[in-house]
């Protein structure tokens, strides 16, 4: 009875793959068929080659590593600004002009003061 039990999965197998080959034989209508048929119309594109820029917006922050400061020499009204923001500018170019009224220092006075302090002559005692 044992011997019986072993086999029934085999012939089911066996049986199974019998009937899909005699199923796919003898289809020569079929193949007849396909070669009557026109071959189907398909869409054509030409590829060309083409410079693409990729760019990203991402959003972040950025810190300077170098600062420039800049620092007046002198105080005073500013007139006029030599320069553009954001422009290059070179090492002892004049940034600004700045009104020289202010920036010279009065001339007159000393000159005034000078003959009310001029030493005196020491007389023989």
């Amino acid at each position: 009875m044992n011997k019986n039990r072993g086999l029934t999965p085999l012939a089911a197998v066996l049986m199974l793959s019998g009937s899909l080959v005699l199923t796919g034989c003898n289809d020569k209508e079929a193949q007849q068929q396909g070669a009557q048929q026109p071959a189907p119309e398909v869409g054509v594109v030409t590829l060309k080659t083409e410079p693409l820029n990729i760019t990203t917006d991402l959003p972040g922050r950025t810190a300077a590593y170098r600062i420039a400061e800049v620092r007046p020499q002198v105080s005073g009204i500013i007139l006029k600004r030599n320069f553009v923001e954001g422009s290059d500018i070179k090492a002892g170019e004049s940034l600004y002009q700045i009104d020289p009224r202010l920036i010279k220092p009065p001339t007159t006075a000393p000159k005034a003061i000078w003959p009310r302090h001029r030493p005196q002559p020491t007389s023989p005692v």
